[in-house]
Formats: C-alpha cells, structure tokens, sequence
C-alpha cells in the first residue's frame, strides 16, 4: 500500500489547452473545465490511483452557468469516500444533479453507488446553492 493519507498530488490543466500549443490564456480557458487526477507513491514512485475494475481516475471540475462537474472529499460509514458531481440545467427552473459515490480500499478506488436529485434554480447568475459542485474540496484541498 502506498502513502496516500499523506501524499494527495491533483494535476490539473485546462480542457480547452489539453491538445493545443500554450499560447496563454484565453476566455474559454477561464470559463472551461479541468482534467483532474490522485496520485499515490508506490515503490518511490508517482502512480495515478486506480479505480476496481475500471482502471485510472480521472474527473473534472469547473463548467459554466449550465453544466458543470466537481467532486469532493468526505467520510462515509466512518470510511475515507469520494464523490464525483455533474450537475445540469435540466429545465429553466430545476438542476439536475448525479453524485457518484467511491469508497477508498487501500490505495484504490472502489466505485458505490450513483445518486440522482433535482434542486430549483435559483434566480441568480450563479447559484450559490451549487457552487460546491463545481469545484475540488478535500480537506483543506480546493481547486475552483
């Protein structure tokens, strides 16, 4: 078993950049997702953790006012857990939501279940209600 309860590397660059010459920054860049990875140490080495049955981890975060993805760290059943968020504008007033759960086993991900709600919008530019779901929260990890 490696070291990750004491190494949490997140890579993270922009999707609209993954397949382009870096030129700087553009608009799409601010308003765009990221690709995001963990990382563990294994035998002295940096290696992407690995999810049971479906090989390596990856998610996104960020979005724009419509869609958008994150994820975040918490505690499930006194267990260490994972969740991966997509959110959407299903209609005008109503968001719809998937959770997809992970539990940690060793230095693996085993993946749960996969939860569905509907939250209303609200009449704001960004809801506030939502925004956690838009980002990385890991302890004292964030990534907007």
């Amino acid at each position: 078993m490696g070291c990750l309860a004491t190494v949490f590397l997140v890579v993270a660059c922009s999707s609209s950049t993954v397949n382009r010459r870096d030129t700087g920054p553009t608009p799409a860049d601010v308003a765009g997702q990221h690709i995001l990875g963990i990382f563990d140490i294994e035998g002295g080495r940096i290696v992407p953790v690995q999810v049971r049955g479906q090989g390596r981890l990856e998610f996104v975060t960020g979005g724009a006012l419509s869609f958008g993805q994150g994820a975040g760290c918490t505690m499930a059943n006194g267990r260490p857990a994972l969740y991966l968020y997509r959110v959407r504008k299903s209609t005008t007033e109503r968001w719809s939501i998937r959770t997809a759960h992970y539990l940690w086993d060793g230095d693996r991900l085993v993946p749960g279940k996969v939860s569905y709600e509907s939250r209303p919008v609200k009449p704001v530019a960004f809801d506030p209600s939502i925004a956690h779901l838009f980002e990385l929260r890991c302890g004292s990890v964030e990534f907007m």
